[in-house]
């Protein structure tokens, strides 16, 4: 496991603790907190479950455990201190958002859920596409024709000072607009109102699609398959692994229109639990 990989420090330790779980079946909460010379469980228990962060001495025995160089040791405060802003200090939050993403590997932004929710109408992010098109045109209203979907021109005007303000585009000195990030991502498995309605309003798009767009324009599949739910899991990966796929076959440095990709599972059947 590399610390780089990761832009949420409690992911990571919950990862480890998994990783420890595959390979030795008793390992537990007990056997970690020895290993980093804890008296007791429960802060690691409560850190791990989200419930505190871990203050400067944990964070010495988390950095002596895993054995962390200085720049390792210094990237963990980071993510301890940028959890911690979350939802306190926007500007603090996304200076260290910008000084991490520097220096880990992951390809896209992850946003947090106070970020998100600033951000969450459709638009946003279509917008941020669009400006990778080769005739894209810095005019609110321009934007506004160009899109398939209904949207007012204040509305655009407004997403692009929103963007601006987060540091997610800039305007450069002959005035086009620039992406300050690559793709932006939210973290997964967190559950959120403000995701929820991104997804909502591209699923009306969706179906605002199969009346609007042409068939060879668009592509609409379903499946209805028997799973078992032990596998959800590895489904779920496996639908990250081909959204992964395609982001890297079929991002164009040269696009000429935008497209979204819709992927969503859900069940059709109740569980016993719920009969």
């Amino acid at each position: 496991m590399c610390i780089y990989d990761y832009i949420d420090y409690k992911q990571f330790l919950s990862d480890h603790f998994q990783s420890k779980k595959v390979s030795r079946a008793d390992y537990s909460y007990g056997i970690w907190a020895k290993n980093l010379n804890l008296k007791t469980t429960a802060s690691l228990t409560m850190i791990v479950n989200g419930d505190r962060h871990p203050g400067p001495k944990l964070q010495k025995h988390i950095v002596s455990y895993f054995k962390f160089n200085k720049e390792e040791a210094d990237y963990f405060a980071d993510l301890v201190q940028l959890k911690k802003s979350e939802s306190k200090d926007i500007a603090l939050h996304l200076g260290l958002l910008r000084k991490i993403k520097s220096r880990n590997s992951i390809k896209c932004h992850l946003l947090s859920e106070e970020v998100f929710s600033r951000i969450c109408s459709w638009y946003y992010f279509a917008l941020r596409e669009m400006i990778n098109l080769e005739n894209f045109q810095n005019d609110p209203e321009w934007i506004t024709n160009k899109l398939l979907f209904q949207v007012k021109t204040e509305d655009i005007e407004k997403a692009i000072k929103d963007l601006k303000a987060l540091g997610l585009i800039r305007e450069d000195k002959d005035g086009k607009l620039k992406n300050c990030t690559d793709g932006l991502n939210t973290y997964d498995e967190i559950p959120s109102k403000s995701i929820r309605q991104f997804h909502k309003q591209m699923l009306k798009n969706a179906e605002t699609a199969l009346d609007k767009i042409d068939v060879d324009k668009r592509y609409v599949s379903a499946l209805t398959i028997p799973v078992n739910s032990k596998k959800l899991a590895e489904l779920k990966k496996y639908v990250q692994k081909v959204e992964n796929e395609i982001l890297e076959m079929f991002t164009d440095k040269h696009p000429d229109s935008i497209y979204q990709i819709n992927l969503q599972f859900f069940p059709l059947t109740k569980s016993e639990e719920e009969i």
